[in-house]
């Protein structure tokens, strides 16, 4: 009964039971419209029943949606093997700062980012880090840099070695900049491709190495302990890239 009548309304006809019924709320001595196909009460609940169904299919019900499935992303990422695989890889760097008598050291890691037809906007983003106390965080700073801004320093590092740029080097325009720009005065970088050992070209990461006063000494990265930790952080973020799991800490 309900479902046929209601399906004889159309917007117009809606509209005139809203003013009557309003008309009526406002006089109730007054004579309802003798056009009217039903009582003025039970057209204006239609009338308030239908307006919040609207409004909740309209406007809450995407909300909620939206809402769930940000939270449900946050808690994804928020795994116990992600914190065991940050844990692992900083301590690597930790090493390798002290090594190296670094300020800091992080790793970049490249990785798609918006999408356009078929193609893929590279990006890099720091997400692995070790600093001494009192140096600033680069992790906040750099995150989905475009790779356009990179292509210089990348064509200028190597997967082989630890490339150095000192201030005091005759150095390009652009890295200059980027020195003076981020408070640097000495980068040690290096490439970090997938299966290192193995001479791929998949380039996943690069490593940097950075002094705020003074500059590097190229020893320091040449000694056995350096190429050891440099192997592990390699063999570990393939193992991340892979989605392997990596050994507990002893």
């Amino acid at each position: 009964m309900y479902t046929t009548q209601l399906a004889q309304f159309g917007i117009s006809e809606l509209e005139s039971l809203r003013d009557a019924t309003n008309s009526i709320s406002q006089d109730p001595n007054q004579t309802p419209p003798t056009n009217l196909p039903l009582k003025a009460e039970f057209i204006s609940s239609l009338i308030n029943t239908l307006i919040i169904a609207i409004t909740i299919v309209k406007f809450i019900m995407p909300a909620v949606k939206t809402i769930d499935k940000l939270t449900k992303s946050s808690y994804s990422f928020l795994t116990k093997s992600y914190f065991k695989e940050v844990k692992y890889v900083e301590d690597i760097l930790e090493n390798i700062l002290l090594l190296t008598e670094a300020d800091r050291v992080c790793v970049g890691v490249f990785h798609n980012g918006d999408k356009w037809g078929s193609f893929h906007f590279m990006k890099m983003s720091i997400i692995y880090e070790a600093k001494r106390p009192g140096i600033q965080s680069f992790k906040k700073t750099f995150q989905s840099v475009p790779i356009e801004r990179l292509i210089e320093e990348i064509k200028s590092v190597s997967e082989g070695y630890f490339s150095l740029f000192n201030k005091s080097d005759s150095l390009s325009v652009g890295c200059q900049q980027h020195m003076d720009a981020n408070g640097i005065s000495a980068i040690s970088s290096r490439l970090i491709s997938k299966n290192q050992d193995k001479e791929s070209d998949r380039v996943i990461a690069v490593i940097n190495c950075h002094k705020i006063t003074g500059s590097f000494d190229q020893e320091l990265f040449e000694q056995p302990e350096v190429v050891r930790e440099f192997n592990r952080l390699c063999w570990a973020l393939t193992r991340i890239n892979e989605s392997k799991s990596l050994p507990d800490l002893s």
